[in-house]
């Protein structure tokens, strides 16, 4: 009986020291300044890898789902906010070389540059250089380095628009 008090006790004291320190789960809180409905702009592309705009989009309207954070709107009239931004900067980097010449691992980083901004204009959230990167393996056939380089890109895009998301919800 007394270990079970204890273990009472201690869920207790870890209970009100969680919600004493305002610990959440990242992303867990709500839009800034009341933003409610979010439509997401193509995002645009300064670098020079064709289509890579759309990944980044598409990976963001994704996560917007997936959490089910506020709503998204289909169009720009129905969005008390848009989100906007760029694709600012992809590099490729060879990890790994089979050879003087040829590459056997190359990573790849892309950073994108966001902003939400209200109906009229005003940024009321604004995010640069978030990136993340990831590897991947290259091979004799380019079209499957190409394909293996595509995969990497969504892989690091995802998990920066799970950043995105994190940081315009995040209210400590």
């Amino acid at each position: 009986m007394p270990k079970r008090k204890t273990i009472i006790w201690l869920s207790v004291i870890i209970l009100c020291t969680r919600a004493g320190c305002g610990y959440h789960f990242p992303g867990g809180g709500v839009f800034p300044q009341g933003v409610s409905r979010i439509f997401v702009e193509v995002l645009e592309n300064q670098t020079s890898e064709t289509g890579i705009e759309n990944i980044v989009t598409q990976n963001l309207i994704d996560e917007f789902t997936l959490r089910e954070v506020g709503r998204l709107s289909g169009n720009v009239k129905n969005a008390d906010s848009i989100l906007s931004g760029a694709v600012s900067r992809l590099t490729v980097q060879t990890i790994s070389a089979r050879g003087r010449d040829s590459a056997n691992e190359r990573r790849v980083t892309v950073w994108v540059d966001l902003k939400l901004t209200d109906k009229k204009g005003d940024v009321v959230w604004m995010a640069n250089g978030i990136s993340d990167n990831q590897e991947y393996s290259v091979s004799d056939d380019k079209n499957l380095t190409e394909q293996n380089k595509r995969v990497a890109i969504n892989l690091a895009s995802r998990r920066i628009a799970e950043r995105a998301l994190n940081r315009l919800t995040d209210d400590f």
